[in-house]
């Protein structure tokens, strides 16, 4: 994650040279004043040159001059900071940071303290303090509400966005990132130089962060608006190449990736090889690779990213490249090279984040075990599995925390549905009791005509009861069937229809807020679920057709896999709306013998279910194990457990049948009944549900 934060700061600097340049002569100065102002100038010029050596000594000198002038102590004291960190001694840069912070708030430059606050947060960050920045982003966050300071308000939503992204809330730092943008393109027209590179690196940022969401399509988008932005800044032009790069991978495109791979090496400028942004670009290739099994092409560009690492003398590129190595050795089977690698990235692993360390204890785990050193295996696996229950935890904590953002955004909406519903639960109502009323009245006008011909048919008339209630008996059944069979389309396929009106409806009303890409891609996705719709209701009607007297079953041998495609294909919007993949495990020549209506029926139910509960970006799992009489299907999501108690409880229960819930999962049950099969939900945890279709050997 680490290497996503850090690489848009990568374009600022470059290694420097510790070779000092001389103060200018002061002593040529009459005031006070001309001399700051000189040592204000010179420390510009030493910045760009990376010499430290002297940007401590004019630092030092200024703070001396300034005396009590807060101003002056202030940005010298900023500057003794920036000198500090560049150094790695975290602690003295935020001795002099605080105090330039302090030294702005009471001189009441707020853009001057905003500024300080901003590195202040970040030589936090590097120094492990994190607790430190809370109480800074509560302020920030009053003084972004209640500033008018454009300037020191641009530099404070930066600040916040930054520390959002660092807390994984990817959604919060994009808003705060284009609160940003906005900010900088209202600023007095023409736009400088500067705030449009500036503009150019916050849409690189949001590009990234969209690839950490796993939303590279969105990340092309915004990269390719950076380019339009970038002015005379080829570092952050290189970046952004480097970014496309990875964001390409990400979509499974390599031939665009080293497109865009060699326009990163066409820009580069004499004497200068952008080793850190190099690095980046080398490894996702390199990854990409490995993912493939491309052992020749992984190592080319691990060999290259290594290389680069090393000339670049970043620790985090380092460990990096050492862990691509070991990667492709462990895949290799060289297990050695692959430890003496992971062993030099463990070591260098630790200030870059917990996801980094688990990546390469897991890897040491498989490289040990690999050479039968169970020992050292069992270790480094112990090891992983602590932290990686760790970040499971973090991550289930930053979720919940997304969740309830988004709640107050949509509960206002789902009142508004919940009332419509109701509205037509009511108007459905009137019309039964209308229809009932009617058929009542039609019964009471045939009995009475019945009776005044009682005396003069009595035979004829017993006949024609008992034929009547023959008959009665038979449309009641009729009209039972019916009622299931459309309970059973109205459930399975109301919720597709709506979500593909609500596309198309989407697409007519607002036909210029989705670009082509855009909207290429939801065509595609309404033509694929429209068409599995469309087999899914021409099998359901053609089975209606067999049904209409009693529901009958057709037990016959049946390929287990089709029936799973069928109804995941029915529900790609719902869970493309939801981010959610599916794993499924079943063999493609897996069959069995039940009928396959019946059984497509209860698992679009489930599935259906499952896809309700589960998650944004979660899984769902489909396969088959062993069961005593026969084979058990399961699915299975994660989101709130639902146990067999809550089952029975639904089907036992009278209030579903006055409304539409519960439905599903009483059709669920009435098939499986039929088919003989059984249907188990278990308890695995209390952030999954387990349903099992017990499928018994006729």
């Amino acid at each position: 994650m680490l290497k996503f934060i850090f690489c848009s700061l990568i374009v600022f600097y470059s290694q420097y040279s510790r070779c000092q340049t001389p103060l200018p002569p002061l002593d040529k100065f009459k005031t006070q004043k001309e001399k700051l102002d000189t040592l204000k100038g010179f420390c510009k010029v030493v910045i760009g040159s990376r010499d430290l050596d002297a940007l401590f000594t004019a630092t030092a000198t200024g703070i001396s001059l300034s005396g009590s002038n807060n101003a002056y102590r202030a940005y010298f004291n900023y500057l003794r900071g920036y000198a500090f960190q560049e150094l790695k001694q975290y602690d003295s840069a935020a001795t002099n940071t605080q105090l330039s912070m302090n030294l702005y708030e009471k001189d009441g430059d707020l853009k001057g303290e905003a500024d300080a606050m901003r590195r202040l947060h970040y030589i936090y960050y590097y120094a492990g303090r994190g607790e430190e920045r809370v109480p800074m982003m509560k302020k920030a966050m009053e003084l972004v509400d209640t500033t008018t300071n454009a300037k020191a308000k641009s530099v404070l939503i930066a600040m916040l966005s930054e520390y959002y992204f660092d807390q994984g809330l990817y959604e919060k730092a994009i808003e705060f990132k284009l609160q940003y943008i906005e900010v900088e393109k209202n600023k007095t027209p023409p736009l400088d130089d500067i705030t449009m590179n500036d503009i150019a690196v916050t849409q690189s940022q949001i590009a990234e962060t969209y690839i950490l969401l796993k939303q590279p399509a969105k990340a092309v988008e915004y990269l390719n608006l950076s380019k339009l932005y970038y002015r005379n800044y080829y570092r952050g032009e290189a970046l952004c190449y480097s970014n496309l790069v990875t964001a390409f991978i990400n979509l499974n495109q390599p031939d665009s990736a080293l497109l865009h791979y060699k326009n990163l090496y066409q820009i580069m400028k004499p004497n200068d090889s952008l080793f850190e942004i190099l690095t980046i670009a080398n490894g996702s290739l390199a990854n990409y690779y490995i993912a493939k099994n491309d052992m020749k092409q992984a190592l080319f560009f691990a060999d290259k990213e290594f290389s680069l690492s090393q000339k670049s003398k970043e620790p985090i590129a380092i460990m990096s490249s050492h862990v691509t190595l070991g990667n492709i050795f462990y895949k290799a089977k060289a297990f050695d090279k692959a430890i003496m690698h992971l062993k030099i990235a463990e070591d260098n692993s630790y200030a870059f984040g917990r996801e980094s360390v688990a990546t390469i204890r897991y890897l040491q785990a498989q490289s040990y075990a690999g050479l039968g050193n169970w020992q050292q295996a069992y270790l480094k696996y112990d090891a992983y599995n602590i932290l990686h229950d760790s970040i499971l935890a973090e991550s289930s904590n930053k979720s919940i925390a997304d969740a309830e953002a988004k709640f107050q955004n949509k509960e206002k909406q789902q009142q508004i549905e919940n009332k419509n519903l109701q509205l037509k639960v009511g108007r459905n109502k009137i019309w039964w009791l209308i229809t009932g009323v009617a058929l009542l009245s039609l019964v009471a006008i045939l009995l009475l005509m019945i009776n005044r011909n009682k005396k003069k048919t009595s035979n004829i008339l017993q006949e024609k009861n008992t034929a009547l209630a023959k008959l009665n008996n038979e449309l009641e059944e009729a009209n039972q069937t019916k009622a299931k069979l459309f309970g059973i389309i109205s459930h399975d396929l109301r919720s597709p229809i709506s979500q593909v009106y609500q596309f198309l409806k989407l697409q007519q009303l607002n036909p210029h807020s989705l670009n082509d890409l855009q909207k290429n891609e939801l065509s595609n996705k309404i033509q694929t679920a429209t068409g599995s719709l469309l087999e899914t209701m021409e099998d359901l009607l053609l089975w209606s057709k067999t049904q209409m007297s009693e529901f009958k079953i057709s037990i016959q041998t049946a390929a287990l896999l089709p029936i799973i495609n069928s109804c995941k294909n029915l529900l790609q919007l719902n869970s493309d709306a939801k981010n959610i993949s599916f794993k499924n495990s079943i063999p493609a020549d897996l069959t069995v013998n039940t009928d396959p209506y019946y059984l497509q029926t209860i698992v679009r139910n489930l599935l259906q279910n499952a896809v309700k509960a589960a998650p944004d970006n979660s899984e769902i799992e489909i396969g088959t194990m062993a069961a005593a009489n026969g084979l058990a299907l399961y699915i299975k999501n994660q989101g709130a457990s639902f146990s067999q108690e809550q089952y029975q409880r639904i089907l036992s229960s009278d209030e579903t049948a006055l409304n539409l819930n519960g439905l599903g999962l009483r059709l669920v049950d009435e098939l499986s009944k039929k088919i003989n099969a059984t249907i188990l939900f278990k308890s695995v945890s209390t952030e999954i549900t387990f349903v099992e279709i017990l499928l018994p050997d006729n």
